[in-house]
């Protein structure tokens, strides 16, 4: 697999937790906090927006640990493991909404 395969894995799994999470309870309760004064108050959309922060989350968060395997261990530009090791970590924060989604 090359490396653009992987990141559309990466951002696969970052939607599916996205949708699934027990963390978009979480966001869409927080709404009042970080929803635009703007912004339609509607059930639609504060389920878009809880799921795409979490969705947004989990790539950033994944991305921590390949950003350090990158800078300590693989520097080479054309290394795929630092995406791998991004993929591993997204899979990981994803396990409660692959939880929850094979209980459907």
């Amino acid at each position: 697999m090359d490396r653009q395969t992987i990141f559309a894995a990466v951002v696969t799994v970052a939607v599916v937790n996205g949708v699934f999470s027990p963390m978009v309870g979480l966001a869409y309760a927080l709404a009042p906090i970080w929803l635009p004064e703007f912004l339609p108050v509607s059930q639609g959309v504060l389920l878009y927006l809880s799921s795409l922060i979490v969705a947004t989350a989990t790539l950033l968060v994944a991305g921590v640990p390949a950003a350090f395997y990158e800078r300590l261990v693989d520097r080479r530009l054309e290394s795929k493991m630092p995406t791998l090791v991004w993929l591993g970590a997204a899979v990981t924060l994803s396990l409660p909404a692959l939880d929850r989604l094979s209980q459907l």
